[in-house]
C-alpha cells in the first residue's frame, strides 16, 4: 500500500517501510536487550523532497534491578546505532541539516517513587 494523493502524486514525509526484530533476556536481576531495525530507502517523493538512503540501527542494553528497600530502581546501560549508521529521518523537516546520531552509549541509574 502506498501513500498517495486522491489527484495524484505521493503524500510528503510518508515514512519508509521499516522491520525489525528484538531479542529480550532476563535472569533474575538483570535484563538484555539486543534489536535491529531496517529502514528502507525512500524515494516515493512529494515536491520539494529528497530521497532518503536505507539504514539498519542495532541498540543494545543491559539493566540490574538493585534490590534496595523494595524500591523500584534499576543500574542500566545503553549502547544504541551501534554499527554507527548515517541515518536520516525521511519524516523529519530538518532530515537534510540534522541526521539522527551516530554511535552513542549511557550509563545511568532510574528510579521510580
Amino acid at each position: 500500500m502506498r501513500a498517495r494523493l486522491k489527484n495524484g502524486g505521493n503524500l510528503p514525509r510518508t515514512p519508509p517501510l521499516r522491520f525489525g526484530a528484538s531479542f529480550n533476556y532476563t535472569i533474575e536481576n538483570i535484563n538484555l536487550e539486543l534489536d535491529a531495525t531496517r529502514y528502507q530507502k525512500q524515494d516515493k517523493l512529494a515536491n520539494l523532497e529528497t530521497v532518503t538512503k536505507g539504514y539498519t540501527l542495532v541498540n543494545a542494553s543491559v539493566s540490574y534491578q538493585l534490590p534496595i528497600a523494595n524500591q523500584d530502581i534499576n543500574l542500566y546501560l545503553n549502547a544504541n546505532n551501534l554499527t554507527n549508521q548515517h541515518a536520516r529521518v525521511h519524516s523529519s523537516f530538518v532530515k537534510d541539516i540534522a541526521p539522527r546520531p551516530g554511535r552513542n552509549i549511557a550509563l545511568g541509574l532510574r528510579a521510580y517513587f
